[in-house]
């Protein structure tokens, strides 16, 4: 038996000792060992009891109780190991399921679609999910494979990394080295490393990253990177291997979307080019036409800008014509300076393509012309057909370009066909422009048959003009031979209404072909010498074109055609069409004024017999003064707006008292100074004024701050002097009384023949103002006292009628006072009957200026007065009446005479009576104001007594 036990004690340490010894990383192996350590503890233990003295069978049996202790907890723990190992095959067998799971829907995002963008955000979405990830952003090589950049990404913002690029040189890039390196690269604890994508772990706090290669056989597309920005010890080979498998279908669906790509590509460009050809067939209008070449020319090689110019073989000259891109607008106004190098002249000099990758540093355009482009890459384009030079395509890109040789085949082949089209549309234009030609000449023999009037016609003629020689604008100028000036009377299209506008002969393009009778043809109004300083400050307009209207041997008129737009020109066609128009037009334009005149005559006495009616109507001067107005405004129909404005006795100002037109009620409330204004002007040297242009003329230009009257640029303006054949004596004839003004909001809107028409008007106006105006003092005088100002006694019966039967029936009180001055024969005795005038005047206008604006103060006769006080019961007549006494005491020398009575022709006497307790009828309520007068008086003057009621 102790043999056994010796023998089992050797072999479970000899276990024990092996199994501990080749345990690595597996924990059964160790927990195995620790059995077979116990076992062989417990055998010894056993061997113990027979050979140790009794004294040791304590320790041996503790030894055995401890030895059975840890064989039970090994197998616990051992047993617990073995379900570990279990669920760790299970979760293992999950990840497998889900890997696979998302390797399929990874494959069926990439045959589902063929266009890239979708087919890179499914890639992103499934890596996220498949790693648990919170980033995935797909790089790929771009620039001749020297950068990197984002193409898709998920879980992070759209804005923030897709504008970001990687150089592949990059060594702190742990996407760049992934790519170089063509292996899987992580980065475990990022946030204390150097390296990494520096956005990334800005914008999402990245703790781990994970980036592998994207590789298509022996070619590097680029890399995918994933992040994890919660766990900082996360990504490990096993992650790599799974990666690289995503990594291989994620080449395949690059590989494959970028052919496809490639293919829809040269189907997009051949569609295009059928593009260009059908526009070159179809085009009717040349300059529609050069604007969709040049949009289909830059959609076909994908460039940022395209450029479409002209070529002037007999001057040199480049023309900008159509452009595709940012400066679609504005491109066709670039200005040429002359010499200056440009790529058209360039390409056409040398007769094949040119290529400036660096646009600021070519020798091929000029630095100043490159500036205005954002392009920094360009590739000119020659436009040549049957030998004749038209032009050239330039194709632009903002960023730095390089051009490979399928792109300049490709545009050279486009090239061709523009030109093409090119050629076919100037001949057809010229063809047309001919046909135009034969036309307007056709309408102009038809306008010298049909009546018109005037102002039409010559807009008409100008339109037309403008139509058929290309142009935006034009304008005609009338000559005055007598005044050796031409003034504007059309002003077509312009940039400013330049109508009204007058030029001397020899001053600017018109005067000069109105002096010399000679065409004229400018390229740059804007250099040239001969510019109209009235033009200086607008530079309305770039090439201009000017020719003589004349009839009979002399120069009538001018014809202008212009071109606001920047490098648009004139050529000898134009000159020669615009001048057999001309000439046809004058013809028309003489024939209209003969009409227009006896029009004019016609509406001058139709004008002056509405005027009369007018006049007739009324003696009161504010319904005549409208009337007047509104019938000058009639008679004229150039004018909007209009004011009447009269002298005032007083001030020798003048005042606007009649209004049409104007919306603003401060214009109404206008007092002139003598020097103010075209009206004051007209009025102080007595003479009719036409104002063409009244905010270039700075005597009459109005800088206030009432807008309507600062948007007045024209007007006629007429005095008002009375002539009268029956009374010239009555009328001063020194000195209108007014003036007639008439406005409107253009330049130029009155003509020669409105002015003689509003001065005859004015003459007959201004008899019936005047009439009016005396009518109107007459009627004054009739009411208003003489000495004093005041309203008189019959002015006083009148109101008081009036005022007591409108208080009786509306139910309001009303109150009489009688006012006496206290021993007035006394005080004219004392100091002369001039001295009683002077104290009667300053007792009215004590009165005038305490009295309310409904109160009325009236002189009753000698030294009476009285008071009419509406809306004002006895008690409150009672207090005022008190306070009329006091103020005419204070004006006395002293209060009291040396005697104690009051002061003889200062001090007064006040009898009240009320409406309606005191009478009920005007008469009635008169005598008893009187008679509490006289109780006053009688107990010693200088005092408030009211009437006593009925019932005292």
């Amino acid at each position: 038996m102790a043999v056994i036990l010796f023998a089992l004690f050797l072999t479970a340490l000899a276990v024990s000792a092996y199994l501990w010894l080749s345990a690595r990383r597996e924990n059964a192996s160790r927990v195995w060992a620790l059995m077979a350590l116990f076992a062989a503890l417990f055998a010894l233990a056993e061997l113990g009891v027979e050979y140790v003295p009794a004294s040791f069978s304590a320790v041996s049996s503790i030894v055995e109780i401890a030895s059975m202790a840890g064989l039970l907890a090994a197998a616990l723990w051992l047993y617990r190991g073995e379900r570990r190992e279990m669920r760790n095959a299970l979760i293992a067998e999950s990840s497998r399921e889900r890997l696979s799971e998302s390797l399929q829907r990874v494959g069926a995002a990439v045959t589902a679609s063929l266009d890239l963008p979708i087919v890179l955000d499914a890639i992103c979405r499934e890596t996220c999910r498949l790693f648990d990830a919170d980033v995935a952003v797909v790089w790929l090589l771009e620039g001749g494979g020297e950068t990197l950049r984002p193409f898709s990404a998920q879980g992070v913002s759209a804005e923030e990394i897709l504008q970001q690029r990687i150089p592949l040189a990059d060594a702190m890039s742990v996407t760049a080295r992934a790519t170089r390196e063509r292996r899987p690269v992580f980065i475990n604890d990022l946030q204390h490393s150097s390296e990494g994508v520096p956005l990334l772990k800005q914008v999402t706090g990245a703790q781990a990253i994970m980036a592998l290669p994207i590789v298509k056989d022996s070619e590097t597309l680029g890399a995918l990177v994933i992040v994890d920005s919660r766990h900082p010890q996360r990504f490990g080979q096993a992650d790599a291997a799974i990666a690289e498998l995503l990594g291989v279908q994620l080449a395949v669906a690059i590989h494959n979307a970028r052919h496809f790509e490639e293919a829809r590509r040269r189907a997009g460009q051949m569609s295009l080019l059928n593009e260009i050809t059908r526009a070159s067939l179809s085009a009717a209008d040349f300059h529609a036409m050069l604007q969709t070449l040049s949009d289909r020319l830059g959609e076909l090689l994908e460039a940022d800008g395209c450029y479409i110019t002209l070529w002037d073989d007999a001057r040199q000259q480049t023309m900008p014509a159509a452009a595709y891109g940012e400066l679609r607008d504005a491109y066709p106004s670039v200005w040429i300076e002359p010499g200056e190098t440009t790529m058209t002249e360039s390409v056409l000099r040398a007769g094949h393509a040119l290529v400036a990758e660096d646009a600021l540093g070519s020798p091929y355009i000029s630095p100043r012309i490159a500036a205005l482009f954002p392009a920094r890459s360009l590739l000119g384009l020659p436009l040549i057909a049957s030998g004749h030079k038209l032009g050239a395509a330039l194709i632009g890109f903002n960023r730095p370009h390089h051009f490979e040789p399928e792109e300049i085949a490709l545009g050279e082949q486009a090239a061709g066909l523009v030109a093409l089209a090119v050629a076919r549309a100037q001949l057809f234009d010229e063809i047309r422009h001919r046909a135009e030609m034969l036309t307007a000449l056709h309408d102009i023999l038809l306008d010298i048959t049909v009546s018109r009037d005037l102002p039409s016609l010559l807009r008409t003629l100008v339109e037309r003009a403008a139509r058929l020689l290309g142009a935006s604008s034009g304008g005609l100028y009338l000559s005055d031979p007598d005044r050796r000036e031409v003034r504007c009377v059309v002003s077509f299209n312009t940039p400013r209404d330049f109508t009204g506008a007058v030029l001397k002969y020899g001053e600017g393009a018109a005067g000069t072909v109105a002096e010399s009778g000679q065409p004229l043809v400018i390229d740059d109004y804007s250099q040239w010498a001969g510019r109209a300083g009235a033009f200086e400050s607008d530079r309305p307009f770039r090439a201009v074109i000017s020719v003589p209207m004349i009839w009979q041997g002399g120069v009538t008129g001018v014809f202008h055609v212009l071109h606001t737009v920047e490098g648009k020109r004139f050529s000898q066609a134009d000159l020669d069409a615009l001048t057999l128009f001309a000439s046809q037009a004058a013809i028309a334009v003489e024939n209209a004024r003969l009409l227009d005149a006896e029009k004019d005559h016609i509406r001058e006495l139709d004008s002056l017999l509405t005027a009369s009616k007018a006049l007739l109507s009324t003696l009161e001067l504010e319904p005549l003064l409208n009337n007047v107005l509104t019938a000058a405004i009639n008679a004229i129909p150039a004018a909007e707006k209009g004011t009447i404005l009269l002298r005032d006795a007083a001030t020798g100002q003048l005042q606007i008292r009649a209004v049409s037109g104007y919306t603003d009620s401060r214009v109404g409330t206008f007092a002139f100074a003598g020097n103010d204004g075209y009206s004051a002007k007209a009025m102080r040297e007595r003479r009719p004024l036409l104002i063409a242009d009244a905010r270039a003329d700075p005597e009459f230009c109005y800088n206030g701050d009432i807008p309507e009257v600062r948007r007045v640029l024209s007007a006629v303006v007429a005095p008002l002097t009375p002539v009268s054949s029956h009374a010239p004596q009555a009328i001063d004839l020194s000195q209108p009384i007014g003036v007639i003004s008439l406005d409107a909001a253009r330049r130029g809107a009155f003509a020669e023949a409105d002015l003689r028409l509003l001065v005859a008007f004015a003459n007959t106006a201004a008899v019936a103002i005047h009439h009016a105006q005396l009518h109107a003092e007459v009627q004054a005088l009739a009411v208003t006292d003489s000495l004093t100002g005041i309203a008189n006694r019959r002015a006083f019966d009148d109101a008081l009628r009036i005022e007591v039967a409108s208080a009786g029936r509306y139910n309001y009180p009303l109150s009489l006072l009688i006012l006496d001055i206290d021993s007035f024969k006394v005080y004219n005795d004392a100091h002369g009957h001039p001295a009683g005038d002077e104290r009667l005047k300053a007792l009215a206008a004590m009165l005038s200026a305490n009295v309310r604006d409904p109160d009325i103060a009236a002189r009753y006769g000698g030294e009476e007065f009285a008071l009419i006080l509406p809306h004002t019961g006895k008690a409150g007549a009672l207090a005022f009446a008190e306070r009329l006494r006091g103020v005419a005491q204070t004006q006395a020398p002293g209060t009291r005479a040396v005697n104690g009575n009051p002061i003889p022709g200062h001090t007064v006497s006040i009898g009240v009576a009320a409406f309606p307790e005191d009478a009920q009828a005007p008469e009635a309520l008169v005598v008893a104001a009187d008679d509490a007068e006289l109780t006053a008086k009688r107990l010693g003057k200088n005092r408030v007594c009211a009437a006593p009621s009925p019932s005292q």
